[in-house]
């Protein structure tokens, strides 16, 4: 399971708890699911979604991550904040790492299936939250994150999530007309 600094088990805000997907028993069965599908079932792809791979910013404090951060780092522990840039970065790079290999797994499987993920936006840069839970933003504060990222350089948008599209259909036609 995932757990803090104070090693509670992680749970989220809607209620689950958080496995560690830096565990190799954790990315094995997680690996394992993902094949059987592609193995099992005529599908076009497979998708990640934001909690694979993913793991809360607080997460990283079980006994297994701990110790192979120590062995990657002579024997120092990782830092109490859980916000510290290197610990997250380091965190990240070991899901970045599983997410190539069980992209590999899949295509090994079937080359031409499609393999994604929708990571949670860090930062808040290249994504909108178009809803959470039941809050939905408002067609001008929707209006007010597009125009964001396009002045900081951002030329589209990951939205999230889909029942959130349901909620604004007339400002995606009138603001998006298709060609």
């Amino acid at each position: 399971m995932g757990r803090g600094y104070s090693g509670k088990i992680l749970v989220s805000n809607g209620g689950f708890e958080w496995m560690n997907g830096i565990n190799p028993q954790v990315q094995n069965f997680m690996k394992s699911l993902f094949l059987e599908v592609v193995t099992k079932y005529d599908v076009d792809g497979v998708q990640g979604d934001d909690r694979l791979p993913a793991m809360p910013v607080a997460g990283g404090y079980d006994t297994y991550t701990v110790e192979l951060y120590k062995q990657e780092h002579g024997g120092q522990s990782p830092p109490q904040n859980g916000k510290d840039a290197a610990w997250i970065t380091w965190r990240t790079d070991k899901l970045t790492a599983f997410l190539g290999n069980l992209y590999s797994a899949v295509k090994a499987i079937k080359p031409n299936l499609q393999v994604s993920s929708s990571p949670s936006i860090y930062h808040s840069m290249g994504g909108v939250l178009i809803q959470s839970g039941s809050w939905n933003p408002t067609e001008e504060y929707l209006n007010a994150m597009i125009t964001e990222n396009r002045n900081n350089g951002i030329k589209g948008e990951v939205m999230f999530f889909y029942e959130g599209l349901k909620k604004h259909t007339s400002y995606f036609e009138n603001t998006y007309p298709s060609k």
